[in-house]
């Protein structure tokens, strides 16, 4: 077990790694080298890979089996906000809760979207030099932190794709309001020492009494939603999702619930990291923004109308790979979450047990890999006009690498296409100075980078 052909054993970091993810990265890569390494998260053994060919191993033969394990090794109290949510799901149950909510996120969908999401990203462009975030202002220009910026953007989209016609302004402040509670919660789930025990969440503690509440809220919260929208005969993507699961045995209404609460919540700390670091590379890599500027300025000017669905469907543009390349050069978290093997295996020489937690070193994978050459530390986008999708399929996690691709990639992809196009046809993005730093209190990477928008209207 957790051995090669000469017996020699995997190398394995003793300690509890759960709370210092940040570091784990180079501590692996002293220990191993370019081998697979085990740690522990908690009481459970994860194995870490970070190579292509380790990657091809995991998901060889049984991928379409491999499961998540319970609460994603954080313990009790993720199991409550996400524990039945569909990116914990496996095998039938997954397949059961997608055919429920895939028709709603898929591309067809996004694509009937692109008219509202324009709207409201020209909206929040035009609002953002006016947010209290701005640091700096003057005629022509303003400062603000990435990250901030592009916080409630793709929230209020995602809101948009959930709830359709039903989302009032009122609707979105009551969805801000449980963010506010739901980022404390995700932050005892997964930084608390405490909440990952189910004794100590029996307990009549202060966190016990916030989870009950906000359980009971956001049901409350939902039902009426597609209660109203029902009534009143509302578009409401919601509404017939949950239509799905009252009709089906195989699911139930809380995994509807969590479901909705990791598509909004949990998924949007992703996108909006997703978005800061593709304006922070943008910023920093004057050249290639200004002949992604031209390509858009190109597509505007030859589009019927100026309108830009073609462009934002084709996947050989700067556009794509800009936002490609930022995901494969700043990936919003230390590591995937783990998923088990299906059957015994060998990955990367090792022997490795059914049953056991993997998870991916995005950063090494996404810059290490041969395929990404001398330059792989560098955002050089114009690298895939030189390899093809095959030559990267197990060197590159974006939305995924096996059959499980994320719910949201439709939406993710049309929100940050869209957020480029709609920031440069105003504004040259250039950095402030200071090297981007990450910060501590979140469970993405979430950057910490003062960006300075110059208008461009106002430059000519």
């Amino acid at each position: 077990m957790f051995c090669n052909k000469l017996g020699q054993r995997l190398k394995e970091i003793k300690c509890d790694t759960r709370f210092r993810r940040r570091e784990l990265s180079a501590e692996g890569a002293r220990l191993a080298g370019r081998q697979p390494f085990l740690i522990r998260n908690g009481s459970r053994k994860e194995l870490v890979i970070h190579a292509p060919e380790q990657v091809k191993d995991f998901y060889q033969h049984d991928a379409q089996n491999h499961v998540k394990p319970a609460g994603l090794n954080f313990g009790h109290f993720f199991e409550r906000i996400l524990g039945q949510s569909v990116g914990i799901a496996s095998t039938h149950k997954w397949r059961a809760m997608r055919a429920h909510f895939n028709p709603e996120f898929s591309h067809s969908a996004a694509t009937n979207l692109t008219s509202t999401f324009t709207k409201e990203v020209k909206a929040w462009m035009d609002e953002l030099p006016k947010n209290p975030a701005v640091v700096a202002q003057g005629g022509d220009k303003f400062v603000v932190d990435a990250a901030t910026a592009c916080k409630i953007l793709p929230f209020r989209l995602v809101a948009i794709a959930c709830y359709g016609d039903m989302l009032t302004d009122e609707t979105f402040k009551q969805l801000l309001s449980f963010n506010k509670i739901h980022e404390k919660l995700m932050g005892q789930a997964v930084f608390g020492k405490l909440t990952c025990s189910k004794l100590y969440g029996m307990l009549p503690t202060k966190a016990k009494k916030q989870m009950d509440r906000y359980e009971k809220e956001w049901r409350d919260f939902n039902i009426d939603i597609v209660k109203n929208a029902r009534e009143t005969d509302t578009r409401c993507p919601a509404e017939k999702i949950y239509a799905g699961f009252e009709l089906s045995p195989e699911v139930s209404e809380a995994e509807f619930l969590e479901t909705i609460d990791e598509i909004l919540f949990t998924n949007i700390d992703v996108t909006s990291a997703v978005l800061a670091f593709v304006l922070i590379n943008l910023a920093a890599n004057s050249a290639f923004q200004e002949k992604l500027r031209s390509e858009i300025r190109h597509e505007r000017a030859s589009s019927a109308g100026g309108a830009l669905g073609s462009y934002f469907a084709k996947d050989d543009t700067l556009l794509h790979w800009a936002g490609q390349e930022s995901i494969r050069m700043s990936p919003a978290a230390w590591f995937s979450l783990p998923e088990c093997t299906a059957i015994p295996k060998t990955i990367g020489g090792y022997r490795i047990p059914a049953g056991t937690p993997v998870v991916i070193d995005w950063r090494r994978l996404n810059s290490e890999s041969e395929v990404w050459g001398s330059d792989g530390h560098q955002f050089r986008p114009e690298r895939y006009a030189e390899i093809s999708s095959s030559q990267y399929r197990y060197s590159l996690l974006r939305f995924g690498i096996g059959p499980r691709k994320c719910l949201g990639k439709n939406m993710a992809d049309l929100i940050t296409k869209l957020t480029i196009v709609t920031v440069l046809e105003g504004y040259r993005l250039s950095g402030v100075m200071g090297n981007v730093v990450l910060r501590k209190d979140r469970f993405t990477c979430t950057p910490q980078q003062l960006l300075q928008f110059n208008s461009l209207s106002k430059a000519s």
